[in-house]
Protein backbone atom coordinates (compact mmCIF):
# COMPACT_ATOMS: atom_id res chain seq x y z
CA UNK A 1 0.00 0.00 0.00
CA UNK A 2 1.50 3.33 -1.28
CA UNK A 3 1.76 5.87 1.97
CA UNK A 4 -0.67 8.25 0.37
CA UNK A 5 -3.33 5.76 0.30
CA UNK A 6 -2.52 4.60 3.61
CA UNK A 7 -2.27 7.69 5.33
CA UNK A 8 -5.81 9.03 3.74
CA UNK A 9 -7.37 5.35 4.82
CA UNK A 10 -5.76 5.69 8.06
CA UNK A 11 -7.07 9.67 9.25
CA UNK A 12 -10.03 8.38 7.75
CA UNK A 13 -10.80 5.40 9.99
CA UNK A 14 -9.66 8.02 12.40
CA UNK A 15 -12.44 10.30 11.67
CA UNK A 16 -14.90 7.41 11.83
CA UNK A 17 -14.07 6.82 15.17
CA UNK A 18 -14.37 10.21 16.21
CA UNK A 19 -18.19 10.49 14.54
CA UNK A 20 -18.77 7.45 16.49
CA UNK A 21 -17.89 8.97 19.55
CA UNK A 22 -19.84 11.86 19.03
CA UNK A 23 -23.10 9.91 18.54
CA UNK A 24 -22.23 7.23 21.21
CA UNK A 25 -21.84 10.56 23.65
CA UNK A 26 -24.95 12.22 22.07
CA UNK A 27 -26.94 8.88 22.49
CA UNK A 28 -25.71 8.36 25.96
CA UNK A 29 -27.05 12.08 27.30
CA UNK A 30 -30.41 11.69 25.78
CA UNK A 31 -30.86 8.52 27.42
CA UNK A 32 -29.31 9.45 30.88
CA UNK A 33 -26.64 6.39 30.45
CA UNK A 34 -24.00 8.82 32.51
CA UNK A 35 -26.03 9.71 35.51
CA UNK A 36 -24.43 7.70 37.60
CA UNK A 37 -20.61 7.61 39.20
CA UNK A 38 -19.61 4.14 37.74
CA UNK A 39 -21.50 5.36 34.20
CA UNK A 40 -18.99 8.41 34.25
CA UNK A 41 -15.96 6.46 34.53
CA UNK A 42 -16.59 4.09 31.83
CA UNK A 43 -17.54 7.38 29.64
CA UNK A 44 -14.04 8.99 30.76
CA UNK A 45 -12.42 5.35 30.22
CA UNK A 46 -13.98 4.64 26.68
CA UNK A 47 -13.19 8.52 25.46
CA UNK A 48 -9.61 8.50 26.49
CA UNK A 49 -8.93 4.61 25.11
CA UNK A 50 -10.48 5.24 21.54
CA UNK A 51 -8.86 8.55 21.25
CA UNK A 52 -5.93 6.55 22.19
CA UNK A 53 -5.85 3.78 20.38
CA UNK A 54 -7.09 5.97 17.15
CA UNK A 55 -5.11 8.56 17.38
CA UNK A 56 -1.79 6.20 17.81
CA UNK A 57 -3.37 3.48 15.47
CA UNK A 58 -3.33 6.70 12.37
CA UNK A 59 0.16 8.27 12.93
CA UNK A 60 1.75 4.58 12.82
CA UNK A 61 -0.79 3.62 9.77
CA UNK A 62 0.09 6.98 8.18
CA UNK A 63 3.44 6.70 8.59
CA UNK A 64 4.60 3.05 8.69
CA UNK A 65 1.75 1.36 6.48
CA UNK A 66 3.19 -2.44 6.59
CA UNK A 67 3.69 -2.11 10.24
CA UNK A 68 0.30 -4.11 11.34
CA UNK A 69 0.49 -2.76 14.79
CA UNK A 70 -0.85 1.03 13.56
CA UNK A 71 -3.95 -0.95 11.92
CA UNK A 72 -4.79 -2.88 14.35
CA UNK A 73 -4.88 -0.10 17.13
CA UNK A 74 -7.84 1.54 14.31
CA UNK A 75 -9.79 -1.86 14.75
CA UNK A 76 -9.52 -1.88 17.74
CA UNK A 77 -11.00 1.90 18.26
CA UNK A 78 -13.24 1.25 15.44
CA UNK A 79 -14.55 -1.85 17.73
CA UNK A 80 -14.64 0.17 21.24
CA UNK A 81 -17.07 2.50 19.44
CA UNK A 82 -18.87 -0.12 18.02
CA UNK A 83 -19.81 -2.02 21.33
CA UNK A 84 -21.06 1.39 22.76
CA UNK A 85 -23.13 2.11 19.68
CA UNK A 86 -24.39 -1.17 20.32
CA UNK A 87 -25.99 -0.48 23.60
CA UNK A 88 -26.73 3.09 23.01
CA UNK A 89 -28.86 2.84 19.84
CA UNK A 90 -31.21 0.35 20.64
CA UNK A 91 -31.76 2.57 24.06
CA UNK A 92 -32.83 5.36 22.36
CA UNK A 93 -34.73 3.81 19.93
CA UNK A 94 -36.40 1.20 21.94
CA UNK A 95 -37.07 3.16 25.01
CA UNK A 96 -36.16 6.75 25.01
CA UNK A 97 -37.97 7.35 21.90
CA UNK A 98 -39.64 4.07 20.56
CA UNK A 99 -39.89 4.62 16.73
CA UNK A 100 -37.89 7.64 15.92
CA UNK A 101 -34.52 5.91 14.63
CA UNK A 102 -34.90 2.30 12.89
CA UNK A 103 -32.59 -0.40 12.77
CA UNK A 104 -32.43 -0.82 16.77
CA UNK A 105 -31.76 -4.78 15.68
CA UNK A 106 -28.99 -4.59 13.01
CA UNK A 107 -27.37 -1.86 16.17
CA UNK A 108 -27.15 -4.28 18.68
CA UNK A 109 -26.10 -6.96 16.20
CA UNK A 110 -22.91 -4.67 16.19
CA UNK A 111 -22.06 -5.48 19.85
CA UNK A 112 -20.24 -8.80 18.26
CA UNK A 113 -17.65 -6.49 16.77
CA UNK A 114 -16.13 -5.44 20.38
CA UNK A 115 -14.74 -8.52 21.09
CA UNK A 116 -13.44 -9.50 17.73
CA UNK A 117 -11.29 -6.01 18.25
CA UNK A 118 -10.16 -6.21 21.44
CA UNK A 119 -8.75 -9.95 20.28
CA UNK A 120 -6.35 -7.98 17.99
CA UNK A 121 -4.74 -6.63 21.41
CA UNK A 122 -2.83 -10.08 21.57
CA UNK A 123 -1.98 -9.81 18.09
CA UNK A 124 -0.24 -6.64 19.12
CA UNK A 125 1.81 -8.49 21.78
CA UNK A 126 3.03 -10.87 19.08
CA UNK A 127 4.16 -8.77 16.71
CA UNK A 128 5.36 -5.51 18.75
CA UNK A 129 7.12 -3.11 18.12
CA UNK A 130 8.14 -4.28 14.38
CA UNK A 131 4.90 -5.19 13.10
CA UNK A 132 6.39 -8.37 12.65
CA UNK A 133 6.32 -12.18 14.80
CA UNK A 134 9.81 -12.34 16.34
CA UNK A 135 10.19 -15.60 14.44
CA UNK A 136 9.05 -17.93 12.40
CA UNK A 137 7.89 -20.11 14.78
CA UNK A 138 5.91 -17.52 16.32
CA UNK A 139 3.54 -17.12 12.57
CA UNK A 140 1.75 -20.22 14.56
CA UNK A 141 0.34 -18.52 16.97
CA UNK A 142 -0.31 -15.42 15.41
CA UNK A 143 -2.97 -17.79 12.76
CA UNK A 144 -4.29 -19.38 15.53
CA UNK A 145 -5.46 -15.62 16.93
CA UNK A 146 -6.62 -14.50 13.72
CA UNK A 147 -8.49 -18.03 12.52
CA UNK A 148 -10.13 -18.72 16.02
CA UNK A 149 -11.30 -14.64 16.42
CA UNK A 150 -13.14 -15.84 12.99
CA UNK A 151 -14.70 -18.61 14.36
CA UNK A 152 -15.82 -16.88 17.65
CA UNK A 153 -16.97 -13.84 14.88
CA UNK A 154 -18.78 -16.11 12.89
CA UNK A 155 -20.69 -17.89 15.54
CA UNK A 156 -21.59 -14.53 17.32
CA UNK A 157 -23.68 -13.80 13.67
CA UNK A 158 -25.01 -16.84 13.60
CA UNK A 159 -26.27 -17.27 17.19
CA UNK A 160 -30.27 -17.10 17.08
CA UNK A 161 -30.70 -16.28 20.75
CA UNK A 162 -31.66 -12.93 21.08
CA UNK A 163 -29.28 -10.01 21.61
CA UNK A 164 -29.29 -8.16 25.47
CA UNK A 165 -27.85 -4.90 24.31
CA UNK A 166 -28.34 -3.95 28.22
CA UNK A 167 -29.68 -5.52 30.93
CA UNK A 168 -33.66 -5.92 30.49
CA UNK A 169 -33.53 -5.13 26.55
CA UNK A 170 -32.88 -8.01 23.94
CA UNK A 171 -33.66 -7.78 20.13
CA UNK A 172 -33.55 -10.57 17.63
CA UNK A 173 -30.54 -11.73 16.32
CA UNK A 174 -31.25 -10.43 12.62
CA UNK A 175 -28.46 -12.57 11.21
CA UNK A 176 -29.19 -15.65 13.70
CA UNK A 177 -29.88 -18.89 11.96
CA UNK A 178 -32.43 -20.96 13.70
CA UNK A 179 -31.00 -24.29 12.53
CA UNK A 180 -27.51 -24.02 14.28
CA UNK A 181 -29.15 -23.34 17.70
CA UNK A 182 -27.74 -25.99 19.16
CA UNK A 183 -24.63 -25.58 18.15
CA UNK A 184 -24.06 -21.80 17.87
CA UNK A 185 -22.79 -21.90 21.49
CA UNK A 186 -20.21 -24.55 20.76
CA UNK A 187 -18.59 -22.62 17.92
CA UNK A 188 -18.05 -19.34 20.19
CA UNK A 189 -16.45 -21.46 22.72
CA UNK A 190 -14.71 -23.29 20.07
CA UNK A 191 -13.58 -19.88 19.24
CA UNK A 192 -13.34 -18.34 22.48
CA UNK A 193 -11.23 -21.25 24.31
CA UNK A 194 -8.47 -20.63 21.99
CA UNK A 195 -8.17 -17.14 21.62
CA UNK A 196 -8.08 -17.02 25.58
CA UNK A 197 -5.24 -19.70 25.70
CA UNK A 198 -3.36 -17.82 22.65
CA UNK A 199 -3.61 -14.47 24.30
CA UNK A 200 -1.15 -15.63 27.57
CA UNK A 201 0.85 -17.52 25.11
CA UNK A 202 1.38 -14.12 23.46
CA UNK A 203 2.43 -12.31 26.46
CA UNK A 204 5.37 -14.83 25.62
CA UNK A 205 6.33 -13.38 22.53
CA UNK A 206 6.14 -9.78 24.23
CA UNK A 207 9.09 -11.03 27.10
CA UNK A 208 10.68 -13.14 24.45
CA UNK A 209 11.66 -10.15 22.00
CA UNK A 210 12.42 -7.86 25.36
CA UNK A 211 14.82 -9.93 26.32
CA UNK A 212 16.51 -10.04 22.60
CA UNK A 213 16.55 -6.21 22.66
CA UNK A 214 19.50 -4.64 23.22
Amino acid sequence: MKVRIASRLAWSTWALVLALLAVNLTLGILNGSFRRGEDFFYLVLSIVMALGYATVGALIGSRHPRNSIGWLFLLVAVGLMAGILSEEYPVYALRTAPGVLPGAAWAAWLGWFLPVALASVPLVFVLFPTGRVPSPRWRVLAWLIGGATVVAAVGLMVDPRPISAVPGLTVENPTGIEALRGIAGVIIAAGGWPLAMSALVAIGALVTRFRRAR
